[in-house]
């Protein structure tokens, strides 16, 4: 059996493929955009750090889904709920999601992964990228259950700082900044900004690139630090259902899959050394 249509067959046995409208898909700049899908009444309740795999129209040629973790779930009063979605166009597939407009459908799969576990009365959120898409959320859940999270998210330039800025509402944020210079503004990554901080915290998640999440590492095994750390790992999620190995990451339990095991693994599993 070809493999793609292993895939499909698997994906049809396994898991509900979902369909919905969208209903927007603003540009916010430097390539960012948060998409809105309508799924009426569809039961949808993922966990902050779990994606979803979007479906690409044959005409494309692309067998393979393309998986963003869920920014957040809107609730329409009687209306039943839409999904977000922000996503960066980086190659084909995304700059094909881009150009979806108000009333295209769009199928997917999901919720995908495992997600991070809530805890802690004083969470901290780490943040670079489009790794806040899972962070938001997580945030919105702490929320929801009367906790206020600090959060430290890392942008490249002035423009991703003015993409960002305007689609978190009630977060205690603060940005840091690589290149350029604003007001009031951490200049540097947000790894830095989180070394000087002097911020009182009981919990630690953290999404990024893997630099990002090395770096990070490095200062968390060289102080010692006791605090409980989930990481939210950026692979190259081919399938979604660990079915093609493409995204395995190194564990003291050997290799695992990122899409089926993750995204989301605790600092210590993972042999940081061994991961590219």
């Amino acid at each position: 059996m070809p493999f793609h249509y292993y895939l499909k067959v698997h994906f049809e046995y396994k898991y509900k493929c979902n369909s919905g409208l969208v209903s927007s898909n603003n540009e916010l700049g430097s390539g960012f955009f948060l998409l809105t899908i309508d799924i009426g009444s569809i039961y949808f309740e993922p966990a902050p750090g779990q994606f979803i795999n979007i479906y690409l129209n044959d005409e494309y040629g692309y067998m393979l889904p393309r998986p963003f973790s869920v920014f957040n779930i809107v609730k329409y009063e009687n209306l039943g709920s839409a999904v977000q979605i922000l996503y960066k166009v980086i190659g084909r597939g995304t700059k094909i999601i881009s150009q979806l407009t108000k009333g295209d459908r769009v199928e997917f799969t999901g919720p995908l992964g495992n997600g991070f576990i809530i805890e802690g009365e004083k969470p901290l959120l780490i943040a670079g990228g489009v790794g806040i898409a899972s962070l938001n959320f997580l945030a919105r859940r702490f929320k929801e259950n009367k906790i206020e999270p600090k959060v430290l998210i890392g942008v490249r330039d002035e423009m991703s700082y003015r993409a960002f800025n305007g689609i978190f509402n009630n977060l205690d944020i603060q940005f840091s900044i690589e290149r350029g210079e604003l007001d009031t503004i951490f200049k540097g990554n947000v790894i830095e900004l989180y070394s000087i901080s002097d911020i009182d915290y009981d919990v630690i998640y953290i999404c990024g690139p893997t630099n990002m999440l090395k770096s990070f590492e490095e200062i968390y095994r060289s102080k010692n630090i006791i605090t409980k750390v989930y990481c939210c790992l950026e692979s190259r999620m081919a399938c979604g259902v660990g079915a093609c190995l493409g995204c395995s990451i190194p564990t003291k339990d050997g290799y695992r899959s990122c899409c089926v095991d993750g995204p989301v693994f605790e600092i210590g599993e993972v042999i940081w050394k061994d991961l590219t």
